[in-house]
């Protein structure tokens, strides 16, 4: 039950956090791509594109193998993803060698302006990173974006998650108030009788008798008021629960059945409390 409680809870806090994460998530995925796309224009479709380390506003895409560039293919390819991702409009683009922060190439995108320079000339194969720098406007942007999003996420995931637990919650009471006894997983002493209320079963000496689900909790529930008398209502209320199955005469039955089980004992009794209901007498 504390289990089921911890999940729904958990739920609520994590959603959040994964919404307004998409709009990061997003970003690295466009970059990636980039890396991706990179990779197999050099002709290399095997080599691995590392992870995309973020800085504040900058992603840099580093990879596995050298090679040789021409700066419009590389801006071709970083603009039509940037497209295609919606990730931004305006940014710049600068390569640089792994071992240092020299930039080797390096270019401006905006909306209104493309500046491109030393298109057509081709650099040298070598081991290189790609830094791609996004206005902070746009990762703002993107986070927005992604707060209109989670919204309505987290106002249904905290609705589920208060719905599961007043069900859960409502199941328990029901099941701790029809079934007080019968999930005890003690065995007692009933006269000379050892009563297993789980497992459902008397034993006198080496003998063992069964009982049914319904005798073993009524048996368990006057056990509990033993020397007191039980109203039928009650008795009824509590093992039946709102079947609504049982007719006058079922208590009655049940009782009869008990009292024959337990006949083996003459200390162990039920008797009748006439027009009220049950009472259990142990002597001795």
């Amino acid at each position: 039950m504390i289990f089921r409680f911890s999940l729904a809870l958990l739920f609520v806090m994590v959603l959040p956090r994964v919404a307004f994460g998409a709009a990061n998530q997003h970003i690295e995925v466009a970059m990636r791509l980039i890396g991706h796309h990179v990779m197999l224009h050099v002709g290399d479709s095997q080599s691995v594109v590392k992870p995309v380390q973020k800085i504040d506003n900058q992603y840099r895409i580093e990879f596995s193998t050298d090679f040789a560039f021409e700066p419009s293919s590389i801006a071709s390819i970083i603009d039509s993803v940037m497209k295609v991702s919606h990730v931004a409009n305006s940014y710049q683009v600068a390569i640089i060698p792994c071992t240092g922060s020299e930039m080797v190439y390096g270019y401006e995108i905006t909306a209104t302006d493309s500046l491109v320079p030393c298109a057509g000339r081709t650099y040298p194969k070598a081991c290189y990173s790609l830094l791609i720098t996004l206005p902070i406007a746009q990762e703002t942007e993107q986070n927005q974006s992604a707060g209109i999003v989670a919204f309505p996420l987290l106002l249904l995931g905290f609705l589920v998650a208060v719905a599961a637990m007043a069900f859960l919650l409502l199941r328990s009471r029901k099941q701790a108030k029809t079934q007080p006894a019968a999930e005890s997983s003690e065995i007692v002493h009933l006269g000379n009788f050892l009563f297993d209320p789980k497992n459902m079963y008397l034993t006198l000496g080496n003998q063992s008798t069964e009982l049914t689900g319904k005798e073993s909790e009524l048996l368990a529930l006057i056990l509990q008021h033993v020397n007191e008398t039980v109203e039928r209502d009650t008795l009824l209320n509590t093992v039946w629960g709102d079947e609504g199955d049982y007719v006058g005469r079922t208590l009655d039955v049940f009782i009869s059945k008990l009292r024959k089980k337990l006949e083996a004992d003459p200390n162990v009794r039920i008797v009748s409390i006439r027009g009220v209901g049950y009472k259990l007498i142990l002597n001795g």
